[in-house]
């Protein structure tokens, strides 16, 4: 499968996975044609954007995301994708989002590049069990060391 093809397959199964969520969805890939110098036919080149992939939109949020896979996208942080949103200027209500989509995951993994530090990260979307009290990771157990928060923050992108 060549690099192309495998982005192309991300960035559909996160435009399906985005509809899903009540969004409307509209592709930021543009094809222009550029000339060779030494005459032959011209070759097609693919640019992003404002540095995204996709855009996103519902009544309450505006989504500017670039999307990422493979095992990049298990534990990355993105700076190339920081570096690229902040060459332009979003009014503040905008969000940026790198959605990562790790090896055989059911659910993307979320990066708000909104911020100014590393990112926000945000947990698969339909992890919702980990807020649940009576859940066994939440369970106080008696004589255990300190746990730091377990807690996986919900989605961003989440239904209105």
């Amino acid at each position: 499968m060549s690099n192309a093809s495998r982005g192309s397959y991300y960035k559909g199964r996160t435009k399906r996975w985005l509809i899903a969520k009540g969004y409307q969805v509209a592709d930021m890939e543009v094809v222009r044609w550029t000339y060779r110098p030494d005459g032959q036919p011209m070759l097609p080149r693919k640019f992003d954007q404002f540095a995204s992939d996709l855009v996103a939109m519902n009544a309450h949020a505006i989504v500017f995301i670039q999307v990422k896979g493979g095992q990049a996208a298990r534990t990355g942080y993105f700076p190339d994708a920081r570096r690229n949103f902040a060459a332009f200027t979003f009014p503040p209500h905008v969000k940026r989002f790198v959605v990562a989509w790790p090896p055989r995951a059911r659910e993307p993994r979320i990066v708000d590049m909104s911020t100014t530090s590393k990112g926000v990260l945000h947990g698969p979307a339909s992890s919702l069990q980990a807020q649940d009290p009576q859940h066994p990771a939440r369970r106080s157990v008696p004589n255990a060391a300190p746990r730091r928060n377990t807690e996986v923050p919900q989605s961003p992108i989440a239904r209105p």
